[in-house]
């Protein structure tokens, strides 16, 4: 609850950044819900992507992949939040925009794999 309450009331800095689809909202906690919501779209996608690409790679790349998964997921964590005391505030357009450019990462790994060269495992 107290993150929750720290993150909202960062949603002045947030309104900043808002991009296109949450510019124009008239309260920060419009804006915090809708930077929540395009956060949450990208997670999703990103889920479907990683999934859709363990399903290509034989046991070595689904290791490879799961490593680099959880090293990104640290790294992205890391960039996109800050301590402040006993809390945590988050950056959601910074977790929108990096979970989004590695869901296009994994986009491309798929591609890879249905190509003719098939999964290339030193690129995960």
């Amino acid at each position: 609850m107290k993150s929750w309450i720290i993150a909202a009331a960062c949603c002045t800095v947030a309104t900043a950044w808002a991009g296109p689809t949450c510019e124009g909202l008239r309260t920060e906690f419009d804006t915090m819900a809708c930077l929540h919501r395009i956060y949450q779209e990208a997670e999703q996608g990103l889920g479907t992507r990683y999934q859709e690409l363990v399903s290509l790679l034989d046991a070595d790349g689904r290791k490879r992949l799961r490593g680099g998964q959880l090293a990104w997921l640290k790294s992205r964590n890391t960039s996109c939040s800050q301590r402040k005391g006993t809390s945590t505030l988050i950056d959601p357009r910074c977790m929108a925009e990096v979970t989004t450019a590695r869901t296009q990462w994994l986009q491309e790994r798929i591609g890879e794999c249905r190509g003719a060269a098939g999964c290339l495992n030193d690129r995960l």
